[in-house]
């Protein structure tokens, strides 16, 4: 969330009685850790994966630009997995 110094949990509600929802969101989790532990290619791959199975599912899309952005210019030793945001 812009403007804010600590980290702030985002959470989107979805429904768990559609399969394929189940996977995407099993899919979107696994790239979460892999993004944590600054495995950016990997994770990049299973968010596409996500956001293909979710059909244009907006936190994949968001993550899937954060990555080729880390990818790009990776970020300190002691990064602890929190993204500034710097624009709205």
């Amino acid at each position: 969330v812009k403007g804010r110094i600590q980290p702030v949990k985002i959470y989107e509600p979805y429904s768990t009685t559609q399969s394929r929802v189940k996977e995407g969101y099993s899919v979107f989790n696994e790239a979460i850790q892999l993004y944590r532990t600054k495995s950016f290619e990997e994770a990049l791959k299973l968010f596409s994966e996500s956001g293909r199975i979710l059909t244009g599912d907006i936190p994949s899309i968001l993550y899937i630009d954060r990555c080729k952005e880390l990818i790009q210019h990776p970020p300190s030793g002691d990064w602890d997995g929190v993204y500034i945001a710097k624009t709205k």
